[in-house]
């Protein structure tokens, strides 16, 4: 897949502490997640979890200082508002 050009080349780091960090955050998120699954399509459920995973990226405090992901909190936010 690599060859084909449909996966990048670069290595990522793999850490257990930024795994463990990634795997707290989407707790919260796969138990409101329980609650209101009933989606009607794929775009519906895609919108909905952006914004939930985005309201929780706010809400941390740990997102409001620089941020060691590599995403934004505000410009996922704005994305997701502007489509």
């Amino acid at each position: 897949m690599v060859k084909d050009g449909l996966l990048p080349t670069e290595n990522h780091p793999c850490s257990k502490y930024r795994n463990n960090l990634i795997e707290q955050d989407h707790r919260l998120i796969k138990h409101v997640l329980v609650k209101s699954s009933d989606f009607q399509s794929l775009r519906t459920a895609l919108k909905t979890l952006s914004g939930i995973e985005v309201m929780h990226q706010l809400h941390k405090t740990s997102q409001r200082e620089p941020n060691i992901f590599g995403f934004s909190a505000l410009q996922s936010l704005t994305e997701l508002v502007a489509n």
